[in-house]
């Protein structure tokens, strides 16, 4: 799991997670929600089949 800085910046957002208000979850089973998100990077949207690009300044 996660310990140092990236443990408290989890759980200082956890306590304003929208999922986790709605869900009525605190601590470790909102950091469990959290981590359990499909994780969005550029490359996973530039793979998607869905994705159509409309403009790019991206020298080709």
């Amino acid at each position: 799991m996660l310990t140092g800085p990236a443990k408290k910046l989890l759980k200082r957002r956890a306590l304003s997670d929208p999922q986790c208000r709605t869900k009525g979850l605190l601590g470790a089973d909102c950091v469990d929600l959290i981590m359990k998100r499909q994780l969005v990077t550029p490359i996973s949207i530039a793979q998607d089949p869905k994705v159509q690009q409309v403009y790019s300044n991206y020298p080709f």
